[in-house]
């Protein structure tokens, strides 16, 4: 019996850490269980949280990003950014379809799976579902 098979693995955090965790796990397969924080403000998520609020989608989109085993157009898709000067310039397609299953009222969950069926990602990814902003203040 492999360790991979006989232990589970929960790893929390956000960012391009948690990510990069996640690759390192994902011999673990649905084993192993990655739980992303709603932290991210930057880029694409940034400019979609100022415009609509809701989920920040982002760092999941990343954690998933850095789990695909099979490139494919689906992943392709997913991970691709806009290019040029209009508005959709910078934004990833990833967290577009993502915001989109949230406006759709897909549970988050739900959204999550459907993404991972998709690109065939078998490391399990939860969202932590309490928005928040993390700011600091210097005196």
């Amino acid at each position: 019996m492999s360790i991979y098979s006989s232990k589970k693995v929960v790893a929390i955090g956000g960012g391009h850490g948690l990510g990069r965790m996640l690759a390192a796990l994902k011999d673990f397969g649905s084993n192993a269980t990655g739980i992303v924080a709603t932290t991210d403000n930057g880029g694409s998520t940034g400019r979609i949280r100022e415009c609509q609020g809701g989920i920040a989608w982002g760092d999941t989109r990343n954690c998933i990003n850095q789990l695909i085993t099979d490139p494919s157009i689906g992943s392709m898709m997913f991970e691709y950014r806009f290019k040029g000067t209009g508005d959709l310039n910078g934004h990833n397609l990833g967290n577009l379809m993502l915001t989109a299953l949230d406006n759709l009222s897909v549970r988050p969950l739900d959204a999550i799976e459907l993404i991972r069926d998709l690109l065939k990602v078998d490391v399990n990814i939860i969202q932590c579902l309490s928005t928040l902003q993390i700011s600091k203040h210097f005196r």
